[in-house]
């Protein structure tokens, strides 16, 4: 155990090839930190320096954030944890039931994604899921944004859409959207897209636009969104206070 809720500045690389536990604060290694094929980080905190994974990143019992993040190992979250990512391409495999979250500016998580994971789009930053998903999606805030790669091939559900809200639809040239109930039928040059939505939003207003890169954006108009009702399917929740920055996980939709 490295940390133990306690920061740790270096100027050194680090690397790892057995089992490093990282249980709140931040660590700071100015040369950088390795995970080996055989190694491991576990934990919550702040890896505040580039980590070159290619072993695995096990995030459980809070929040992880990173500054950045190379290599192709495996990241694994579990329920109730979060991964917090910031802009970037991660091609590493993703496996758990936890969350990531795009933190800000441009987030692809574009290797594996595992079904049971919810992937979460903060507010002003765009989450960027350039292939098949089935697992759900969250929008925190107005300005997050969720680009698809292929929304075809999206059955998850999408909560916390409002207004700001922005749907990006990559190579698709759409010419409406429409809210049944949770059915969000979006008419494009090929066909009709829908979407589960989390809500109810007969009647609400989405704005189609040009994304200026070939295919369609889907905004959403006056709607309202408070934090209220747990969305996650379990009835149990496991709080971590070791670390105090955590976004609010309820979430219900209002008019």
């Amino acid at each position: 155990e490295l940390l133990g809720d306690r920061n740790w500045t270096a100027t050194t690389a680090l690397d790892v090839a057995g089992v490093l536990k990282v249980e709140g604060g931040t660590i700071t290694q100015g040369g950088g930190i390795a995970v080996g094929a055989a190694g491991t980080i576990e934990g919550f905190g702040t890896i505040a320096s580039q980590l070159a994974l290619e072993g695995v990143l096990h995030v459980a019992g809070g929040a992880m954030g990173l500054l950045g993040m190379s290599g192709g190992g495996t990241i694994d979250i579990d329920r109730g944890a979060e991964l917090r990512l910031p802009a970037g391409n991660f091609g590493q495999s993703f496996t758990g039931s936890g969350a990531v979250l795009a933190q800000s500016g441009t987030v692809t998580p574009s290797g594996p994604l595992a079904p049971d994971l919810v992937l979460r789009a903060g507010a002003g930053a765009t989450l960027d899921i350039a292939q098949d998903f089935a697992g759900n999606v969250v929008l925190y805030g107005s300005g997050a944004t969720v680009k698809f790669g292929a929304p075809a091939a999206f059955t998850g559900t999408l909560t916390g859409l409002q207004s700001g809200s922005t749907i990006d639809l990559a190579g698709v040239v759409a010419s409406s959207a429409t809210a049944i109930g949770k059915a969000l039928a979006i008419t494009t040059n090929s066909g009709t897209i829908t979407f589960t939505l989390a809500g109810d939003y007969t009647g609400k207003n989405f704005r189609v636009d040009d994304d200026g890169a070939g295919g369609s954006s889907v905004t959403v108009q006056d709607v309202s969104f408070k934090f209220s009702q747990p969305f996650w399917p379990s009835a149990t929740i496991t709080w971590s206070f070791a670390s105090s920055n955590y976004l609010n996980p309820f979430a219900t939709f209002s008019s």
